[in-house]
């Protein structure tokens, strides 16, 4: 889930936290910087035309990135919608977009934007202070289909139009998170026409009209995405590599679930990029003159969400048990390389804010036993602990294909301590069912945002609460990193939910989420935004 639920993120000066980490970013073979890079050694400038084949591994109900947070989808919905900012994938700097300037008051409840003059839309309609108004209060109307949008323009008191280039955005209390937010695709601007469809229908891409460098040629659901560019863009982000056109004429993005064929499909060359590339496949790849990028998502990492109207979940000693009972280190050692880090906290180390929580989570399978049975559990005759005749059980819901094989090792480790684990893998539209009837323990997923603020969008009970958390001292703390005055008192109270989260094993940590794409040499420029998602403007195919 990114910005997601896997399924449901800014020149003035950056904001960011006292002590800014640099972004975790891994790069192997030819590949490059932070954000992506040259991924071979192609001579002379860049050259215009030609298609990009990309396999990925999956694919989402939805295309609208009002509605989707799915990592996939958004790698699609950032080539046709831009954002009032843009969001440096290394630095986590913000830069000028749609909006070429803002001012924000020293309470952060007043957001002033001077919107770039002369933007279309590709329908042909001008881009002003009116549709920025428009969308937002669209976003605000989405509700519980737009988890993510809601939760981060919550609170606005008012949104003021004095002429069609200045938006001035007041809320009823101090939002730390918003003009960050204002990058993502999330926040992006649709045209008016757009906003008048209905929510199905964009999520279809049937009337998805933005002010990006492409268009949405052809949608069909679960197996291919294509994208045309669009002629007369001019209006690039800061941080983009070129002005103008984009390169590419054609993106299109093939759903191909299987790892074994995406491979063999890059190898024939029946596509350029592909996703998902399976530890096993790395080694191959890299030494047949491919080159690989990868970078850790921020935002929640890989966790099992609890759902807590579950009696099994209702107990913090099994909550607990389950948490020191996972041999993350094994698992890393095991399934993964090194691109990939086991979780070290409720946040994943590319965000802003994290914290190194690792000794709360050590393995220790002693201690996990000794929980269970101080609190009334014993083994039966199965193995596994039981207390008032109920086992120690409960179900997982995976729809990322390449993490079957980190539920399996999962499942075996605790049942070495005596917990019953069940696997119910589906694809992702099916668990998006499942998910909102409430019919599951946990749900094996991440959320990617470079900012913190995921955790309430995610975790308050108070609000949209996709994962049923139950109600607790952490909601009020939430709340109040994302009101708080001062970027210091934010750092501090989000220490304080942070502590929570761990020590009451409000999730389950696994491991750092990192798709690792795989391309051949004639792709260059491959780029990520700050929320590790595709960023094709610059990309572009060498001879």
């Amino acid at each position: 889930m990114s910005e997601s639920r896997h399924n449901r993120q800014r020149r003035l000066a950056a904001i960011t936290f006292t002590a800014l980490l640099t972004s975790a970013v891994v790069a192997c073979g030819s590949g490059g910087s932070a954000g992506g890079g040259d991924t071979g050694a192609a001579d002379g400038p860049p050259q215009s035309g030609g298609s990009l084949r990309i396999g990925i591994s999956s694919d989402a109900a939805c295309l609208d990135p009002h509605q989707t947070g799915n990592h996939n989808v958004i790698s699609m919905n950032r080539q046709v919608v831009d954002s009032l900012t843009d969001q440096d994938a290394e630095t986590l700097e913000l830069a000028p977009w749609l909006a070429e300037s803002w001012e924000v008051n020293p309470t952060n409840t007043e957001f002033t934007f001077t919107l770039r003059d002369g933007v279309t839309f590709s329908d042909g309609t001008a881009f002003d202070s009116s549709v920025v108004k428009a969308n937002l209060e669209s976003i605000a109307e989405l509700g519980p289909l737009s988890a993510l949008g809601a939760a981060m323009v919550a609170g606005i008191q008012s949104i003021d139009t004095p002429d069609p280039r200045t938006v001035v955005v007041r809320f009823s209390e101090p939002n730390a998170q918003f003009l960050t937010a204002t990058s993502t695709t999330t926040l992006g601007m649709l045209a008016p026409a757009s906003l008048e469809a209905a929510p199905e229908a964009l999520c279809n891409g049937d009337g998805l009209i933005g002010t990006g460098p492409f268009t949405v040629e052809s949608r069909t659901p679960d197996s291919a995405t294509v994208l045309a560019k669009r002629e007369g863009y001019n209006w690039s982000s800061e941080f983009a590599e070129h002005t103008g056109d984009a390169y590419l004429d054609r993106i299109e993005f093939r759903i191909v679930p299987e790892s074994s064929v995406r491979v063999g499909s890059l190898q024939s060359g029946e596509l350029e990029i592909i996703d998902g590339t399976a530890p096993q496949d790395i080694p191959v790849l890299e030494s047949s003159g491919f080159a690989l990028e990868a970078r850790a998502n921020p935002g929640i990492p890989m966790v099992l969400f609890l759902n807590r109207e579950k009696p099994v979940w209702q107990d913090p000693a099994v909550r607990k048990a389950v948490q020191i009972g996972i041999n993350r280190q094994q698992l890393m050692d095991t399934l993964f390389t090194d691109l990939t880090p086991a979780s070290k906290g409720a946040l994943a180390a590319t965000t802003n804010g994290f914290v190194d929580q690792s000794e709360q989570l050590a393995y220790n399978p002693d201690e996990a036993r000794a929980l269970l049975e101080e609190a009334g559990y014993t083994r039966n005759g199965s193995g596994l602990y039981e207390k008032n005749g109920q086992a120690v059980t409960f179900d997982v819901i995976q729809f990322y294909a390449n993490e079957t094989p980190t539920i399996e090792l999962m499942q075996q480790q605790l049942a070495e301590i005596g917990i019953g684990v069940e696997i119910r893998a589906m694809s992702s539209s099916e668990s998006d069912a499942v998910e909102a009837a409430g019919d599951w323990d946990t749900i094996y997923a991440h959320w990617t945002r470079p900012d913190p603020d995921i955790l309430r969008v995610i975790l308050d009970s108070t609000g949209e609460n996709p994962y049923r958390n139950a109600p607790s001292e952490l909601d009020a703390l939430l709340q109040a990193q994302a009101v708080a005055p001062s970027q210091e008192e934010r750092t501090q109270i989000l220490g304080q939910a942070l502590d929570f989260i761990v020590d009451d094993a409000v999730l389950i940590p696994i491991h750092d989420f990192v798709n690792v794409w795989a391309m051949t040499e004639s792709v260059q420029g491959f780029t990520f935004d700050s929320g590790s998602r595709l960023k094709l403007y610059d990309t572009w195919l060498s001879s």
